[in-house]
């Protein structure tokens, strides 16, 4: 364990702490996402772990009495992120009624950026790294500093999914809602005919003024309007873009809700019978009289700046991935967004991600075997082992950070333990 400690102080994980290479459990057994974030991005360095976290699945054999072929299956489970980013690397960590965590190193399917999260804390944690990313891809498109809203919205649709919306077809009612969001980047490619996804009908309150935005961006323009159009007016208004754009802008309006409209709906798409392609992003509508009061609603200008989500986990952050190889800190990290990024909570299987670096920094040759012993095994996540199994280390560095095995990570432990002892015995 001191070697593990070492390790993380090396990396700059200063508000971190390890009692055991599992991540059970224990008071003293702490970190944060931050922290963690320095680990993740560590690990670049060590090629064998980042092609293991970016798997899914893999196949081994177990030798000795009890000799056997396993499937090892991802604790990475129906993750909502997979939809708009590929996964590039992954690991997870769960203490039943205390935290459920994810650190993901992910890249855009539409673009060449890549993502770091961390969550801690997730009701859902795949949902809460979607919104990271999401987040992370607004910030970066913005082209101007965006701040996170202090105010957390706490009645709102965002972590909901997109059951709140159509791809033009069918109508219904909302309840009040303080915001609404689009949970996920729209391709808006239209033929001369609106292509559009709209919400339902809203209850838009007459005289509350309400602040629509988006991110857009057109790679093929002929005509209309590239955008969105709020409808609870009398005089519907277009907001949007009628040209090819250079990259991602935001487009945004305040309007004051009337009575007697007759649709009450927002469209985001192409608008007005247009002929484009493009997509659109972070779609927010925010009820600024009910959140804020009646004359004291922020400008446009100032509702701009701000990031409108609020993460449904305890703890988060993400960052965009740096190119180079210097070592990280906070101070050359480029951190897209943050929430309670610095408190302490409890790591849980994250932790094996520092198992694995620890043990590869004493263990070279992984196409050596490990015989399992009685005092490895534990319970919990991975393959139940038996004493005598017979494992390449290879492989069982593949069951480690797949499916999480604890009794991999305290043979790990073991020997890199042994190696240690024989390396201090030689020094003497």
């Amino acid at each position: 364990m001191e070697e593990m400690n070492v390790k993380a102080r090396k990396i700059g994980m200063m508000n971190s702490n390890f009692v055991n290479v599992q991540g059970f459990y224990h008071n003293d057994h702490v970190s944060t996402p931050r922290d963690i974030a320095l680990m993740m991005l560590e690990s670049k360095g060590y090629k064998d772990m980042m092609r293991i976290m970016g798997r899914r699945n893999f196949e081994c054999n177990i030798e000795g009495v009890n000799a056997r072929r396993i499937k090892a299956i991802t604790t990475i489970e129906n993750s909502s992120v997979d939809d708009n980013y590929t996964v590039l690397a992954s690991k997870t960590g769960r203490i039943p009624r205390v935290t459920t965590n994810l650190a993901v190193i992910a890249e855009t399917k539409n673009e060449n950026t890549s993502f770091l999260g961390v969550v801690f804390k997730g009701r859902t944690r795949y949902e809460g790294m979607r919104q990271l990313f999401d987040i992370g891809n607004t910030v970066m498109h913005s082209k101007t500093e965006v701040v996170p809203h202090k105010l957390m919205f706490k009645n709102g649709n965002f972590d909901f999914g997109n059951k709140y919306w159509k791809n033009n077809s069918g109508s219904f009612k909302l309840d009040f809602k303080d915001y609404y969001t689009y949970p996920a980047s729209y391709v808006a490619t239209s033929r001369g005919t609106s292509t559009q996804i709209h919400t339902g009908r809203l209850n838009f309150i007459p005289g509350h003024k309400y602040y629509v935005s988006c991110m857009v961006k057109c790679t093929r323009y002929k005509s209309g309007t590239l955008g969105f159009q709020f409808t609870a007016i009398k005089k519907y208004e277009t907001v949007g873009l009628q040209r090819v754009s250079d990259g991602w802008e935001k487009i945004s309006g305040v309007f004051t809700a009337e009575e007697g409209a007759s649709l009450s709906r927002v469209y985001f798409g192409g608008i007005n019978k247009a002929d484009l392609d493009g997509r659109i992003d972070n779609v927010t509508i925010i009820d600024l009289t009910k959140v804020y009061g009646e004359g004291e609603e922020p400008s446009k200008s100032e509702m701009d700046r701000h990031v409108y989500h609020n993460l449904s986990a305890g703890n988060g952050l993400v960052i965009k991935m740096p190119q180079t190889s210097i070592p990280y800190n906070f101070e050359n990290l480029h951190v897209l967004f943050e929430k309670d990024s610095e408190s302490v909570g409890y790591p849980a299987s994250l932790t094996k991600i520092l198992t694995a670096m620890v043990f590869l920094d004493n263990i070279s040759d992984l196409d050596r075997k490990l015989t399992i012993r009685q005092s490895d095994i534990k319970g919990g996540s991975g393959t139940k082992f038996k004493a005598g199994d017979i494992i390449l280390l290879r492989d069982a560095l593949n069951m480690m950070l797949v499916e999480s095995s604890n009794s991999i990570a305290s043979a790990f432990s073991r020997l890199a333990g042994e190696q240690l002892i024989l390396r201090d015995r030689k020094n003497c």
